[in-house]
């Protein structure tokens, strides 16, 4: 049977591997740190999360596992900047670990949780970008771009050109220039944030996903 696999926002999956080892007290730098690591998770799924038997005591189904393989895999260095698809059996134990049900059930209380850290901080009036006419803004315009958790503050210098004010969690970097025909946000199901995408003015040239 297939595992299903999913593409994962990797910043919550980043923010999931720092509260386990905050929580087992393990630090990657130990000794067989990762079969420590696998200890951990399987102990505390089975308190946390046991698997349901049937009337006569027998588990139902076989408890999903993760090895101590594929732990160096996700959290090893030689991996760390890799596209990252776990199957969401495996994510559930690793949820199930920090008190989670499932993937699901973390990703909602982490973006609940970036929400309110980013409520605290002084941030801009977003901007809808269906609603920029590019070549009928202000010279001097400013606008802002995004989510509170990830958006960039843009000033028009000249025509269709805009100086970065400010960067939050994009590959964008304060203070540069570029050019646009306009911009879009897509949303992906898999991802927490948004995808911001500037459209350049050359239909030759690839839009800027800014990550």
């Amino acid at each position: 049977m297939t595992r299903k696999k999913i593409p994962i926002d990797k910043d919550a999956f980043e923010y999931l591997k720092d509260k386990i080892l905050e929580v087992s007290g393990i630090k990657l730098s130990f000794n067989k740190a990762y079969v420590h690591l696998h200890s951990f998770l399987e102990n505390k799924s089975k308190v946390n999360f046991p698997a349901p038997k049937s009337e006569d005591g027998k588990f139902i189904q076989q408890r999903e596992s993760v090895s101590v393989d594929t732990l160096r895999r996700y959290w090893g260095e030689k991996d760390a900047d890799r596209e990252m698809t776990p199957d969401v059996g495996k994510l559930s134990v690793l949820t199930q670990a920090v008190g989670y049900a499932d993937w699901e059930d973390y990703l909602e209380a982490y973006r609940e949780m970036l929400h309110k850290e980013y409520m605290k901080t002084d941030i801009p009036s977003f901007s809808n970008p269906d609603d920029i006419d590019v070549f009928k803004l202000s010279v001097g315009k400013t606008l802002s771009l995004g989510v509170p958790a990830k958006y960039i503050t843009l000033k028009l210098i000249d025509d269709a050109t805009f100086q970065v004010l400010k960067s939050v969690n994009t590959s964008l970097i304060e203070g540069h220039f570029f050019m646009a025909d306009s911009f879009r946000l897509e949303r992906d199901e898999n991802l927490t944030l948004p995808k911001i995408i500037i459209v350049p003015i050359d239909d030759e040239e690839e839009p800027t996903i800014i990550l």
